[in-house]
């Protein structure tokens, strides 16, 4: 069955560490028959989009496969779905992710293969995940705990909220940095019939199961048999690594407990990836430039640093950096990185970054994002050099070419002139 197209929302964080451009992660909750909520999130950047009435938008497709590991019963779904984006600028500097989910309905449990994937032409991103339904029929029980990035009051309902909450799932489990605090949302259920207590207690463990935080038991009163709560708590303090939040029901009038743990991640991104960076660019560490000074080398340098020794490169890039500004290249390369990375790609690697380092600065940035019949692109201008730069975002994904150049040194696309508005044309004759 293929479901309506609708408008996908963006959850906008300084992107932490992720080992696939996919991410899922899963909570089943019990209403009657156990539903199993999926969420996933991936770059916004791995789509290719198109503008229409100044709306950036693209449409892809989800395909799941779900394979009951204990029986014969299957399902096999595709939906659409509909991304919007304020614009690429906006996206890149929030490093905006797509956040969405799922559900279905799992009359057993037990254990299903989940198979997961992004289609737009071709599938451009997979996953295999495997969701385990648990008994519903214990006194008491919890729910699965869902992590999430953002709990807030909902009164208006729709995508992400539960009765009255808005719980943003943050699939990746990656925490910290920009997401100080982990939410913390989960049910329980099959409580006694009686006016006692409950008590709730949690704890942070490390990966090998040692108490790294143990904070306050709650005990509530009891409003009737089923129970939905929130818990907030910082990441201040906890050094990158893995970890496991362990929650425990104590049912007062029944005596019995029951327990549920949830793995999440602390990473500290921006701090590694900058003493990565800083590593490979400072005068320590082996003088490690083999991937940096080809934007500042001649070829015939390069050739030269390529054919010596290990002592000899030293060497040559001791007398290299000799000659050139150090610290005003890595200012350059820093701010590259920073302004025009695109999702795995480094800013240095990048067309405009590329230039940026080599050149410096433009003398003036002519920007053009909503010129009809033409794909956003930018001139940058030299006035003191006499250079004239024009990068194009040819598919679309906020990665500006390079097609046309008046530097003999750098490239120019043979068919650059049917990308350029015909105005600008006439000005560049």
């Amino acid at each position: 069955m293929i479901s309506a197209f609708f408008v996908l929302c963006f959850m906008f964080y300084a992107s932490n560490v992720t080992h696939n451009v996919l991410s899922v992660d899963w909570a089943v909750f019990n209403y009657g028959i156990p539903k199993a909520e999926v969420y996933y999130s991936c770059p916004y950047n791995i789509f290719h989009y198109k503008v229409k009435n100044d709306t950036i938008y693209t449409r892809y497709s989800i395909l799941y496969r779900l394979k009951n590991l204990k029986g014969q019963d299957s399902l096999v779904e595709t939906r659409e779905r509909k991304v919007i984006i304020p614009s690429f600028e906006i996206a890149q500097r929030r490093d905006m992710k797509l956040v969405d989910e799922f559900d279905f309905l799992a009359p057993q449990s037990g254990s299903y293969l989940l198979n997961l994937t992004l289609i737009e032409s071709l599938p451009i991103s997979s996953i295999i995940d495997t969701i385990d339904i648990p008994d519903f029929s214990r006194l008491p029980v919890l729910s699965n705990i869902e992590l999430a990035s953002l709990v807030k009051i909902d009164s208006v309902g729709g995508k992400f909220t539960k009765g009255k909450m808005r719980i943003i799932p943050n699939p990746d489990l990656n925490f910290g940095g920009a997401y100080e605090l982990v939410y913390v949302y989960y049910e329980g259920y099959n409580l006694s019939q009686d006016t006692f207590s409950y008590e709730l207690s949690y704890r942070i463990l490390s990966e090998n199961k040692s108490v790294i935080k143990s904070f306050p038991e709650e005990i509530k009163k009891k409003s009737d048999l089923y129970f939905a709560n929130t818990f907030a708590f910082s990441t201040k303090g906890l050094m990158p690594g893995k970890y496991s939040l362990k929650l425990k029901l104590t049912d007062y009038g029944s005596g019995n407990q029951d327990s549920i743990e949830k793995y999440f991640w602390i990473i500290k991104k921006d701090t590694a990836q900058l003493a990565m960076r800083n590593s490979q660019l400072s005068v320590g560490g082996n003088l490690n430039y083999q991937q940096e000074i080809r934007f500042l080398a001649t070829p015939s340098e390069l050739n030269q640093y390529k054919s010596l020794s290990e002592i000899g490169k030293n060497e040559f890039l001791r007398k290299f950096w000799q000659k050139h500004n150090l610290q005003e290249f890595i200012n350059r390369v820093k701010f590259v990185d920073s302004k025009y990375g695109l999702g795995r790609i480094l800013g240095r690697d990048a067309d405009r970054g590329r230039i940026y380092i080599k050149y410096g600065p433009p003398d003036e940035v002519v920007a053009h994002t909503m010129i009809e019949h033409t794909k956003p692109h930018e001139h940058w201008y030299y006035y003191s050099r006499g250079f004239h730069f024009i990068f194009i975002d040819i598919r679309g994904n906020n990665n500006f070419q390079l097609i046309y150049s008046n530097c003999d040194n750098e490239p120019k696309n043979p068919n650059w002139e049917n990308y350029v508005d015909p105005l600008e044309l006439e000005d560049l004759q």
